[in-house]
């Protein structure tokens, strides 16, 4: 037991846990692994404080709403990364790091003073601010001021990802009315990492004005009834999908194969089952969507 009370076997077992789906989704943590552990602890601390991991370097306001963007890894985390090597805190690192190469150096606060977070309430980031990527390899889509260092799902280098004029118009800088995507969650609870920013993904396209839409197929459906649970970590990334309509439905057979019919009904969506049973994609692929599986 630390002095913080938290066992130090369950510093360990979440550090390995978030080494293991940083390198899994192209991220790498800091070689040290004292340091590393002792991020993990003041994460873990906060976690118990407020209840989400708020950024153990930064001061928290103690609100979800006002500290979402510097809830770990922080909205700020892949700018840092590609102009120092580091994330803030030098939790995560670059290949550079990683391997060596370079040194790790201190990191300037990148936040704005008013917390920089512009919520869904607020007004819109000034035209160009962000930038819709997509990777040329698998297709995955980011909003942001520079393409990451690696695709987090196929591990494209930064040179792979092209500009995409889906969703804003190149004129006005507006969302584009028709621009539409759909993302088909396949993955089950074994594969927290997709299932995540699956959600991320959708909340993501959605604040930039894309059309967006969720389909919960294959072994995805399993993930319901314990998304409902308020102690879940992703529980409130789902009610934020909720809260904004964009879950399409889950495919009836998928449903019934994971023994969660009831679970679906209950919450209200929509069951799928035009294409022999399962979610056909025909009405978004004739719309012209681009279609997104995970």
């Amino acid at each position: 037991m630390n002095a913080s009370g938290i066992p130090s076997d369950r510093i360990r077992d979440t550090t390995n846990r978030i080494r293991s789906e940083a390198e899994a989704s192209g991220y790498r943590l800091n070689p040290d692994t004292a340091f590393v552990e002792a991020l993990v602890e003041s994460l873990l601390v906060n976690e118990a404080r407020y209840g989400y991991w708020a950024c153990p370097c930064r001061l928290a306001d103690g609100s979800l709403e006002r500290d979402r963007d510097i809830v770990c890894p922080c909205d700020y985390r892949d700018e840092d990364l590609l102009e120092w090597n580091a994330c803030y805190c030098g939790l995560y690192v670059s290949q550079a790091i990683a391997n060596g190469s370079a040194d790790l150096k201190p990191v300037p606060e990148r936040r704005a003073p008013q917390h920089g977070r512009i919520l869904n309430n607020a007004e819109p980031p000034p035209s160009g601010k962000d930038t819709l990527w997509r990777c040329s390899v698998c297709g995955y889509l980011c909003s942001r001021p520079h393409p990451p260092e690696v695709c987090p799902i196929c591990n494209a280098k930064q040179d792979r990802f092209l500009q995409s004029s889906l969703g804003r118009s190149s004129q006005q800088g507006k969302p584009c009315a028709d621009a539409e995507v759909v993302i088909v969650l396949l993955a089950g609870p074994t594969e927290s990492c997709r299932a995540m920013h699956a959600f991320l993904w959708v909340l993501d396209l959605s604040n930039a004005g894309v059309n967006v839409s969720l389909v919960f197929e294959g072994q995805s459906p399993a993930w319901l009834p314990l998304l409902v649970d308020p102690s879940h970590p992703q529980h409130s990334l789902y009610n934020r999908l909720k809260e904004r309509e964009v879950i399409t439905g889950v495919c009836r057979a998928c449903a019934a194969n994971a023994g969660v019919v009831e679970d679906v009904e209950e919450q209200g969506i929509h069951l799928l089952d035009a294409a022999s049973g399962h979610a056909s994609l025909q009405p978004f692929v004739k719309r012209g969507a681009t279609v997104i599986t995970l």
